[in-house]
């Protein structure tokens, strides 16, 4: 445990820059058993630091922690803006006895189409195997992949769809949510 605080120490001091760049954001996205809030605001000059909870009716909770390295990942008329790090997830399922969390790396990206200004797609990929995983957790993994429309310059919605599954030892695996969601971002 102290080699992963060590880690993540590291990591955090690695971003210590004096200016911040983006402005804070709360998402909210949804679907008839899957409700999900992350608010993400900036710490340093291109670094965010994001909270969430997934609530899922059928499947128990989900929380998780994040760092991300942020920024421009192609230049251009419409560029990819995209996020780089790991954040600690902790699942308390209601399904079996476990409980357990994980240290995921992945990211997340969106790009506006360049002619429809208002149309973007976006994704987000995380990954934990069972050596950055604790307590009964095996492993961790979260897909996303959606569609976005910007109603104004700091606020969109979108339609995507999700994957969120952790597993345990000894007890079955638990998606905490798969399938299609609608949710809305808005930025401060």
């Amino acid at each position: 445990m102290l080699r992963i605080c060590s880690v993540l120490a590291l990591l955090l001091l690695s971003f210590v820059r004096p200016a911040v760049a983006e402005s804070p954001a709360l998402d909210v996205s949804f679907n008839a058993d899957v409700f999900k809030v992350a608010f993400a605001f900036p710490v340093f000059d291109r670094a965010a630091l994001e909270a969430s909870w997934l609530h899922s009716d059928e499947d128990g909770e989900l929380v998780g922690l994040g760092i991300f390295r942020t920024g421009i990942a192609s230049p251009g008329a419409s560029p990819v803006k995209a996020g780089l790090g790991a954040k600690i997830v902790y699942g308390d399922p209601d399904k079996g006895g476990s409980s357990g969390g994980s240290i995921a790396l992945g990211g997340y990206f969106r790009w506006v189409f360049p002619n429809y200004d208002r149309i973007g797609i976006g994704g987000e990929l995380y990954y934990a195997p069972g050596v950055l995983s604790f307590n009964d957790t095996d492993t961790y993994d979260e897909e996303s992949l959606y569609v976005s429309y910007d109603i104004m310059q700091d606020a969109w919605v979108y339609l995507g769809v999700r994957h969120v599954q952790m597993k345990f030892e000894g007890d079955p695996d638990v998606t905490f949510d798969t399938g299609v969601h609608l949710g809305v971002r808005l930025s401060f």
